[in-house]
């Protein structure tokens, strides 16, 4: 590909820029605190999907069942490979899904399952389950016994797991029992004074599950779910985070335990699935593995600066039942069928020619960067059109050219 430079004494036309991206492959534990760092595929393509939105970067990941001795693996592969574009939801609609699933045979205790399964399993991958301190903060909805299950998977992949709760009846729970006969400790916030054994396993833990509220929750925390968020708050800003990305905690020494890992269950607990609207004292994941379909709030500010990467993981429900949702995002399965074709005795006249017109004395590197940006989604030759002062620092800059 080639960039031509040609000098122009006429005044510029106006332009708007176009940027995206994308990105081929990267783990979770790569993107931990804003440390992002793009790696290449460590799966076949259609393993992953990855959108890159400013604040967000999603990834379909695996969410297979961690727990063996309750079945065979649920693996969740087959929505990876999809011919349709990704859907993506309000909290009503989800609702809907859900009932709907429900009536198609697929259990509300079932989706719950494979919702902690998968988790479970995105802290796992991230080499982030093993010998680590879990803390798992337990809310009264589906969210919090998403967060049960999920508690119950760490504990039997080697993790240390505490449940703190926070106003669960958990009389009946079967998820409450069997994360306790599976070795978890419980603490409730109720019996926690002054919340000083909560501030204590914040600044001891390794991983921070938030299930707190999920997109039933409507309304800025209050009372003490608010003194419970604010303690939070004030105990992270006491801590700092670890120097470099991490993939297991035998790598990380004392550093990496003055700051914990935050995975928020389906969304960070104070932000709205339907607006993106979030309180102060939402707290900002790592990581958040949301379910079926992602939320449209945790695509709007400012909530999509609280999300983190964002994983979406299958629990069930079949695709077919959101064809009547219109809201969409584009992913590699919608852009990749219009990529044309490149022949291999293709040249530069082959794909097209486009001429950038712009620049001024004050402005210099905006031209620059469109042609740069045209050249490297794969047109064939760039012409760059832009006032003669320019020519000399633009010719020098732009490596391909005529």
């Amino acid at each position: 590909m080639k960039a031509a430079v040609t000098g122009l004494s006429a005044s510029p036309t106006r332009f708007t820029l176009v940027r995206h991206g994308r990105k081929a492959g990267v783990w979770v534990a790569d993107h931990l605190r804003g440390r992002a760092a793009p790696h290449g595929p460590t799966r076949p393509d259609d393993s992953m999907v990855f959108l890159a939105r400013q604040a967000v970067s999603i990834s379909f990941r695996p969410a297979g069942r961690v727990d063996s001795s309750r079945g065979p693996v649920y693996n969740p592969l087959t929505t990876l490979a999809r011919e349709c574009p990704m859907k993506v939801v309000t909290a009503e609609e989800m609702r809907a899904l859900e009932r709907a699933a429900d009536a198609a045979g697929l259990s509300y205790g079932e989706m719950m399952e494979r919702a902690g399964q998968a988790v479970a399993q995105a802290i796992d991958e991230a080499g982030l389950a093993e010998e680590a301190r879990i803390l798992v903060l337990i809310g009264p909805g589906n969210n919090g016994g998403d967060g049960l299950v999920a508690a119950r998977a760490l504990r039997t992949l080697g993790a240390e797991v505490t449940c703190y709760i926070w106003r669960r009846n958990t009389e009946g729970d079967t998820n409450y029992a069997r994360a306790v006969e599976a070795g978890v400790e419980v603490v409730r916030q109720a019996e926690d004074a002054g919340l000083a054994r909560f501030r204590e396993l914040v600044a001891q833990c390794h991983v921070l599950v938030d299930a707190l509220l999920g997109t039933g929750a409507s309304g800025a925390p209050r009372g003490d779910l608010a003194e419970l968020l604010s303690a939070l708050d004030e105990t992270l800003a006491l801590l700092q985070p670890a120097p470099a990305p991490l993939r297991r905690l035998d790598r990380a020494g004392a550093m990496y335990r003055q700051r914990p890992v935050i995975v928020a269950v389906d969304l960070p607990s104070g932000l709205s699935a339907d607006t993106g609207e979030a309180d102060p004292l939402t707290p900002r994941a790592d990581v958040t593995v949301t379910f079926a379909f992602p939320k449209v709030g945790l695509f709007r500010f400012p909530g999509a600066d609280l999300v983190g990467t964002l994983q979406v993981a299958d629990i069930g429900i079949p695709e077919s039942l959101a064809a009547d949702i219109t809201l969409e995002v584009a992913d590699q399965a919608m852009v990749r069928p219009l990529l044309p074709a490149r022949p291999l005795n293709s040249n530069k006249g082959t794909f097209g020619r486009v001429m950038v017109v712009g620049g001024s004395i004050h402005y210099t590197g905006a031209p620059y960067m469109a042609a740069m940006g045209a050249a490297r989604v794969g047109a064939g030759l760039v012409t760059l059109a832009i006032p003669e002062p320019l020519y000399p620092m633009l010719a020098a800059r732009a490596a391909e050219t005529t």
